[in-house]
């Protein structure tokens, strides 16, 4: 038995069909290659103490001018002072060889360049308005509620620092703040 072949269709009706290519495992492109967010879980929010207690006081300790031996023992024995008080204690010193023991104490510190350090920096800086500065950026940054000088160059760098928080000036606003404000309204 003998097929009748029919007419071949002519091109433009070819070209009207839809001819789809046999199905293949899917392939991996860049929208499936992102992360899937991850699924938020519901955790239980941190609780807050109202009546927590405040943190310690805060001493600050200036101990400028201050080598070797003697301000480790300084250090030491104003470290447990302040602990036995139920307070913290900030050192501040200009001898970069104590840094090893202040660590090895657990001790929190700031260096200030010693003044021979200063000289050999450059001479033609304003190493007062530096000291003033540093001064009272430190004192912003601790907000001490003491401040204890050993020794006269220490009492000298001591009396750059505010001695009350109504001294201080305020912050600055934000510029950030009000920019954020109008771009939400």
């Amino acid at each position: 038995m003998r097929r009748s072949v029919g007419k071949l269709a002519p091109p433009a009706a070819l070209s009207a069909r839809v001819v789809r290519a046999p199905s293949r495992s899917p392939t991996v492109t860049q929208s499936s290659q992102r992360k899937a967010a991850p699924k938020k879980r519901k955790s239980a929010r941190p609780t807050t103490v109202r009546n927590a207690a405040p943190p310690p006081p805060l001493l600050f300790v200036v101990l400028v001018g201050l080598t070797g031996e003697v301000l480790r023992r300084r250090c030491v024995a104003v470290a447990e002072q302040a602990r036995g008080r139920g307070s913290d204690a900030v050192f501040l010193i200009d001898d970069a060889s104590a840094f090893s023991h202040l660590r090895w104490n657990s001790l929190v510190f700031e260096y200030l360049p010693p003044p021979k350090d200063r000289a050999l920096i450059s001479s033609g800086l304003q190493w007062d308005l530096y000291l003033r500065r540093r001064a009272r950026l430190l004192y912003e940054k601790w907000r001490p509620a003491s401040i204890v000088a050993i020794g006269p160059a220490a009492r000298r760098f001591a009396a750059l620092m505010p001695q009350t928080p109504a001294q201080t000036r305020p912050k600055p606003p934000s510029r950030i703040v009000p920019r954020l404000k109008r771009w939400f309204q």
